[in-house]
């Protein structure tokens, strides 16, 4: 992935749960481990994975999901190998934290690890590594700190509110976060310039 180059998240599959609220976010460690900090480089306050969804979108789990979102890799963080996740809190159905990576390389010139250190902790909610962080169900989540590249999907069908924390969250992946996968046969992969996260 070249950095500042527009790259596309979509996604294969129908189990959209009314939609919700997604990160993109990346590590330099590989493989992760239980201490790994993913930064997000982009939040989708509503509307992810699906923008227009009442409920799901069907049961085909090889259908192409129409909406798609665009993200760019930052021009001043450090190039090379990274591990890159997309992290959905779905909208309806059980609190659920949904986490899938593809390894990558960040191609182009400069950056510092002062930029990546700045860029805001993945938030993590619904799991006993969210710091106690819970979100509501039929509301889309709008994160404590979702950094500078931001897209808020609007509408009739949006209603968005905070999480709920019993403590300020630390915001950090642990081991079971990256281990555990949260939905069985989903897959992430890396095409070209397309991110597409597949669900069955």
């Amino acid at each position: 992935m070249q950095k500042g180059t527009p790259q596309i998240l979509a996604f294969t599959g129908t189990a959209v749960h009314g939609g919700g609220s997604c990160q993109v976010s990346i590590t330099y460690d590989n493989p992760p481990t239980a201490t790994s900090k993913f930064k997000v480089i982009h939040s989708i306050q509503g509307g992810c994975p699906a923008r227009n969804a009442a409920g799901n979108l069907g049961n085909d789990p090889n259908a192409i999901n129409p909406d798609e979102y665009e993200f760019k890799i930052p021009t001043d963080l450090p190039s090379g190998n990274a591990t890159l996740a997309w992290t959905w809190l779905n909208k309806i159905g059980l609190r659920e934290f949904y986490m899938q990576c593809a390894s990558i390389e960040i191609e182009g010139e400069g950056g510092s690890q002062a930029a990546f250190d700045a860029l805001p902790d993945m938030f993590i909610a619904n799991i006993p590594q969210g710091e106690g962080c819970k979100t509501e169900e039929r509301k889309d989540i709008l994160y404590p700190d979702p950094g500078n590249s931001v897209e808020k999907v609007e509408g009739p069908d949006k209603d968005f509110a905070p999480p709920i924390c019993s403590k300020a969250p630390a915001h950090q992946a642990t081991e079971a976060a990256i281990a555990s996968p949260a939905v069985t046969g989903t897959v992430l992969a890396i095409r070209g310039r397309r991110a597409i996260s597949r669900r069955s």
